[in-house]
């Protein structure tokens, strides 16, 4: 862990400040972001952790489930799967 919570670390992912979570009096209590896993072994600022490494773990979890059990989930809570960028699309 990083002792010195002042400061400003990178987020593996996209190269950006991973943010820092400050108490009511301006005291920094986190600085190291997320665990950017499955997409990363490193840390992911907040952004990527929603776009990025959250989806990638929804998928893993999807692709687990049986077909009508993912349908379910994803009906359930209003899950949008996005296509990925990187796909090729016919």
């Amino acid at each position: 862990m990083n002792e010195d919570r002042s400061q400003v670390l990178k987020c593996d992912l996209c190269g950006g400040d991973i943010e820092q979570k400050k108490n009511d009096d301006g005291s920094v209590w986190w600085n190291e972001g997320h665990n950017a896993q499955p997409v990363s072994n490193g840390k992911a600022c907040d952004t990527c952790n929603n776009e990025k490494v959250i989806p990638a773990r929804m998928g893993e979890i999807l692709g687990f489930m049986e077909p009508e059990n993912a349908k379910t989930l994803v009906e359930n809570f209003n899950i949008i799967i996005k296509e990925d960028d990187n796909e090729q699309r016919d």
